[in-house]
């Protein structure tokens, strides 16, 4: 009907505007963008119209190549009643929410929050957007104040509950769910919101390393909670703690099924197949990840449009393991820098068999890639601030002569490492500057008094659940510490002078540190810096993936079975020189720290002198 009064009155403004709602609400957005569009450009400063076309852009960004739905959105904002805000600024807070932009996405929320002082769900979603922005404790006090404001409301304390599980605030998240389900009067009644809590509460249990009230609550819930969601996620987390990978995957793949569209849980099935060994199925799920963080990236479609392939964000098509001469291929960088060192352990290969390979990295990594891998062109990604989100805009690409395929680096291992055998030419890949190695030596050996060198990293500058269950406190370290024959060194990249002080005034521990080093920022320096020890022990974070990278001899303490592992039980095989050193999870740290110092005694006293040493003339 729309389209029929357009052929009467082809200028109208309004009928193309309604045209793109109806468009746009039967999921034909591309077609609601050209109905959006020619109506702005008939009436420029209408407001609707502006924040149709700028949410219209948001859920089509192919196209969107050059960020104008911002700008729409803003102006929609600016030139609307207070009363008709809230569609346009909830649009723009998503906008920088995928983007990573968390300080604007807070200044959104607050917008929305005061606009509808009285609506509940804008209260809720800036407690959202808050934990993303990692504002945690403002955005605890306002699920707190809802759900103590308004008892009658279950779903605010079931997402006061969710925001202290997000923030890691687990004490607190046991300590209520434990009032929820037990006190008296109940708090709660419907049995959908109390399964919520019970598998917060479980999340909560786990992730905390409190696993013996993890198995113990989970052995009942068969009999107390018969419809808990993700019941067999849950049994698998109990099969790992165990030891049981073949279980741990029965679990998965049959939770997988059920839920056959969750990229999270074939990623996680993903994990434990890699861990078992299962290598072919681990990294064909493994590509899962790309639909579980496809939000929090920018289009591709500034590159090569129409011929993009069905890969998430690559620019050109996905690279299928086919022959790469005469080609050029483009290696898309990942998400974290320590998969980006690993995964790059595999460029060597695809280098030697392509025409010609473009890879895209943090840019942090660009000179160290650079010198790495000579032969090809290496690119900074585009990052946010706080280099934790990358904006996948490509139209450099073409600049660069451009690509015939294109890969994420993660995705290599799929046709490169698809047999434990395949690791068998693992060797250093990085090569840092040799001047900045042998100044890092000297200064080592300033210190050492001739001992081994041995850098040592307790926790990563990321903390995330599962991150935690890795990270150890300074003061477990006795056992490696304690040992005088060696010179400890500091790793940490961030908070390390207060944890480092500590443990020397409580555990006479001894570990130097310098203040003109920036681990965090400067990758280059940092591989010169474990380039320089001549051991390195660290959790599976940057560090210890750079120090493989560069060759030193590293040591990894890990709860249970690492995907990296590959289904080798002590090493971790991308890189020639690192050792896994496992715990039970829920066990005391300790035992795995005895192991490493007998691992770098037997490793390192057979040599007299450090490598910093042998360098003094």
């Amino acid at each position: 009907a729309y389209k029929a009064a357009l052929a009467h009155r082809p200028d109208d403004s309004e009928i193309l505007n309604n045209l793109g709602v109806v468009l746009r609400d039967d999921g034909r957005v591309d077609e609601a963008v050209d109905a959006f569009r020619r109506a702005h450009t008939i009436t420029e400063r209408e407001p609707q119209i502006l924040a149709n076309l700028g949410i219209a852009l948001l859920e089509c960004p192919d196209r969107d190549a050059a960020g104008e739905a911002e700008g729409l959105l803003k102006s929609a904002i600016a030139r609307s009643p207070s009363a008709d805000r809230a569609g346009p600024l909830k649009a723009l807070m998503q906008l920088y929410v995928s983007v990573g932009k968390g300080a604007q996405a807070v200044a959104v929320a607050r917008q929305l929050a005061t606009l509808a002082k009285d609506d509940l769900p804008a209260q809720a979603t800036l407690a959202e957007v808050l934990i993303r922005a990692g504002m945690a404790d403002e955005a605890i006090a306002i699920t707190s104040e809802l759900h103590s404001s308004h008892p009658g409301r279950p779903e605010l304390i079931v997402q006061h509950v969710r925001c202290l599980v997000g923030a890691l605030r687990y004490d607190e998240a046991l300590s209520l769910t434990h009032q929820i389900l037990h006190g008296e009067p109940k708090i709660l009644t419907d049995e959908r919101n109390i399964l919520q809590i019970v598998r917060w509460r479980f999340e909560s249990l786990f992730w905390s390393d409190r696993i013996d009230e993890f198995l113990e609550e989970l052995h009942r819930a068969d009999t107390e909670y018969p419809g808990l969601p993700l019941k067999d996620l849950f049994r698998g987390r109990a099969a790992f703690i165990e030891d049981d990978p073949e279980k741990v995957i029965s679990l998965l793949s049959r939770q997988s099924e059920d839920i056959p569209d969750d990229p999270v849980i074939r990623v996680e099935l993903a994990t434990h197949q890699l861990a078992a060994g299962r290598l072919v199925e681990g990294w064909t799920n493994y590509r899962y990840r790309h639909e579980s963080g496809k939000g929090s990236s920018q289009s591709r479609s500034d590159a090569d449009g129409d011929d993009a392939g069905p890969l998430p964000l690559l620019p050109v098509p996905d690279w299928r393991g086919e022959s790469l001469t005469g080609k050029r291929l483009f290696i898309m960088a990942e998400q974290g820098v320590g998969d980006e060192v690993m995964f790059a352990s595999c460029i060597p290969d695809v280098v030697a068999q392509a025409d010609h390979c473009i890879i895209e990295c943090d840019p942090r990594l660009v000179p160290l890639f650079a010198r790495s891998f000579p032969d090809a062109t290496v690119h900074p990604a585009i990052k946010s601030m706080d280099f934790s989100v990358f904006y996948r805009a490509y139209a450099w690409l073409k600049r660069k002569g451009g690509a015939d395929l294109a890969t994420a680096s993660g995705d290599l291992p799929l046709y490169l490492r698809t047999q434990k055998s395949d690791f068998d030419r693992s060797k250093p890949f990085l090569k840092p500057r040799a001047d900045r190695v042998a100044f890092w030596r000297q200064r080592f050996s300033d210190v050492s008094e001739g001992r081994p060198i041995v850098g040592i990293s307790w926790q990563g500058s990321l903390t995330n659940a599962n991150r935690l269950m890795n990270y150890q406190d300074l003061g477990t370290w006795a056992p490696i510490l304690s040992d005088t024959d060696f010179c400890f060194v500091n790793l940490q990249s961030r908070r390390f002078g207060t944890a480092i002080r500590s443990a020397q005034d409580r555990h006479g521990l001894k570990v130097a540190y310098w203040s003109d080093i920036d681990l965090h920022n400067d990758f280059d320096e940092a591989a010169a810096y474990v380039a320089a020890l001549d051991a390195a022990i660290a959790p599976i974070t940057f560090m210890a993936q750079l120090a493989g990278g560069v060759g030193t001899k590293t040591y990894v303490p890990m709860s249970g079975r690492s995907w990296g592992c590959c289904g080798f039980p002590d090493r971790i095989p991308f890189y020639s020189n690192v050792r896994a050193v496992r715990r039970r999870p829920g066990s005391s740290w300790v035992p795995a720290m005895h192991q490493i110092a007998h691992l770098i005694a037997a490793d390192l006293r057979s040599e007299p002198q450090s490598r910093a040493a042998s360098t003094v003339t």
